[in-house]
């Protein structure tokens, strides 16, 4: 059988010109001439184990070589000891053009065979200039250096009448790999597929595991108690695809005081007709259950943490005082106050405070609502937001609505700073609106109030 050998070549061609400096007898200068390249490298393969065998291709040359003049000098033979320092007493050996290969060029084919053919066109004839082939077992030297011949006779040949005095050159690599080196390469390839084929079965069966970035958030609505799972609002922002089928229903429009829970403003928007749920096999890493939170201030979560989406609702507190507010003109028609008023619905949407405006997503939200649900998922960065909001939304007409609301109530944080903003505006404030207050108060906290608040600023 046939052994199969796979040949690499590579072949590349210039000229050396303006010699007539190089040439001349005092000539002295060390940087040389840079060679102009005619083409790019082309490159020849062939490789019996495919078909074709023959392939060839062509890339820019990288390389640079420099044409130089190279003197070679000798002492005489026979002189007594300690004269072959002095120049009469040494004789000029060779006087050569020789060409100058660059670092670049030994380290990409220091391994090769590599063979140079030099030419001079000298009017009706072309003068052929061999060079031996230079092997990777030859001295470094030898392998960087290129002699092209005799610098008197190619000065002769350069000055010949019609003589275009160019040097044209063409350099060949040439390497064949033994069959053992071709079973080690084969060998090589055949690891590494087998290697980047366990890669990717680890890589696919490491997204197919449940990953800890994979939580499941399962709330029950404070409406019904009907627990409702919900990944994901958007399958444009969405990380997965497993979402609820159904978005929220439209926002529905309730009286003030119906379906209240904690004075959460998201309770009025509440809907949970929706009882569907994510696919039983699914797994997840980790699942908390959030309750006491309605659907939409779950909804407008997962806004924010799958698109940034982020709109705030007036606080409740505020829609009280525009309900409690007598109309000073009523209407010609039949109708009464309380039907004239705008639902809350109407009234919190033309209203709303955004935070983050993303296109096509927009869900409302009591920024208590959403400032109680990031603490309990330990989320600071939407409670800082959240927290801001509430106070820059505080109001002197119904600052002390906001200070008995439970969520006041159970973050002291909120509490303190409803009081720094009675303390800077508490003039305003009615006797009978303080009276109140303070009777819902504790005794601690009632005396603290007057004592750090209303008499520090009376004076």
């Amino acid at each position: 059988m046939t052994t199969a050998i796979e040949s690499r070549t590579v072949a590349a061609q210039g000229f050396f010109e303006n010699l007539a400096s190089l040439l001349t007898p005092d000539y002295t200068h060390v940087g040389g001439i840079v060679a102009t390249m005619r083409s790019g490298c082309e490159h020849h393969l062939y490789d019996p184990r495919y078909s074709p065998a023959q392939q060839m291709y062509s890339t820019d040359c990288p390389h640079e070589f420099r044409l130089q003049r190279r003197k070679t000098t000798t002492a005489v033979e026979g002189l007594p000891t300690g004269q072959l320092s002095s120049l009469e007493f040494q004789k000029l050996i060779s006087d050569e053009l020789v060409v100058l290969i660059s670092n670049s060029v030994y380290k990409m084919y220091a391994d090769w065979n590599m063979s140079w053919k030099f030419r001079i066109d000298s009017g009706e004839r072309m003068q052929k200039l061999k060079v031996p082939m230079i092997t990777p077992s030859s001295d470094p030297v030898e392998w960087k250096t290129i002699t092209v011949g005799n610098a008197l006779g190619l000065k002769q040949l350069l000055e010949h009448p019609g003589c275009d005095g160019k040097i044209y050159f063409g350099v060949c690599w040439f390497r064949a790999d033994p069959p053992f080196l071709l079973n080690n390469t084969q060998r090589e390839l055949i690891g590494l597929k087998r290697a980047m084929k366990q890669m990717r079965s680890t890589v696919f069966e490491a997204f197919k595991c449940p990953s800890i970035d994979i939580t499941r958030l399962v709330f029950r609505s404070n409406r019904n108690g009907n627990f409702k799972k919900l990944i994901s609002h958007s399958p444009e922002y969405a990380e997965s695809r497993y979402t609820d089928g159904n978005l929220l229903e439209a926002d529905e429009v309730g009286n003030l005081g119906d379906g209240m829970y904690c004075d959460d403003s998201d309770e009025e928007w509440d809907s949970d007709s929706d009882d569907h749920e994510t696919e039983k096999n699914y797994a997840f890493k980790a699942t908390i259950r959030v309750t006491g939170t309605s659907r939409r201030t779950y909804q407008a979560f997962i806004d924010y943490a799958t698109c940034g989406a982020l709109y705030f609702a007036p606080l409740r507190s505020a829609y009280r005082r525009y309900c409690e507010t007598p109309f000073i003109e009523l209407s010609e028609s039949s109708q009464s106050p309380e039907e004239l008023r705008a639902p809350w619905s109407q009234w919190a949407k033309a209203r709303s405070t955004p935070h983050t405006v993303v296109p096509g997503v927009k869900t409302l939200s009591s920024p208590k609502s959403l400032y109680r649900l990031a603490d309990m998922l330990i989320i600071p960065e939407l409670k800082a937001i959240c927290y801001k909001q509430i106070i820059n939304s505080l109001d002197m007409r119904y600052v002390i609505s906001e200070i008995n609301n439970s969520v006041f109530q159970q973050h002291e944080e909120l509490r303190v700073e409803a009081y720094k903003f009675m303390r800077t505006n508490w003039r305003t404030l009615s006797s009978s609106e303080l009276t109140s207050l303070l009777t819902q108060l504790s005794p601690e906290e009632a005396a603290l109030l007057v004592q750090h608040t209303l008499m520090d600023n009376s004076s």
